[in-house]
């Protein structure tokens, strides 16, 4: 009979849960690194079209030029508003599944410690026994110091 873990089934699941929950960790940080290009290429489009506003303004712009322009940079500042919504959003649940996944691997190393000490104390029980059992056989068969022969059973 070798070593049994009775909580093996339980430690696997959790092991299991700290896995997907950094997977999940990942999928929403790279969530994160595509909103924030999103964000980065909407700001750069937005400066250069102020920098071509500018340049019309000095030149001289038509009036109906003039609302495209607006129009645009009402528009863009909006989308730019929801993404920077986004971002906090992605932000708030990178926070939350840390915290899941802190708490999966706290119970998965508690059981892990829990295993090695079932485990250390099964081997110790082991060697007494075996010791026990090698103590038995010498003693049986150990010569009794008055006749010179074996102990019978």
């Amino acid at each position: 009979m070798g070593f049994y873990f009775r909580l093996e089934t339980l430690l696997n699941w959790k092991k299991t849960l700290e896995e997907l929950s950094q997977e999940r960790l990942f999928e929403k940080r790279e969530e994160l690194r595509l909103r924030e290009e999103e964000i980065h290429r909407l700001t750069l489009m937005r400066t250069e079209w102020d920098r071509k506003l500018s340049e019309e303004l000095k030149q001289g712009m038509k009036g109906c030029d003039y609302l495209l322009f607006k129009e645009f940079a009402d528009a863009s500042h909006g989308e730019l508003s929801l993404k920077e919504k986004g971002r906090g959003e992605i932000l708030k649940e990178i926070t939350e599944e840390q915290e899941r996944l802190i708490d999966f691997m706290k119970e998965r190393k508690t059981l892990d410690r829990l295993k090695e000490k079932s485990r250390k104390r099964y081997y110790r029980l082991m060697d007494k026994q075996e010791q026990k059992t090698v103590d038995e056989i010498v003693t049986c068969h150990s010569p009794d110091p008055k006749t010179g022969f074996g102990k019978i059973l």
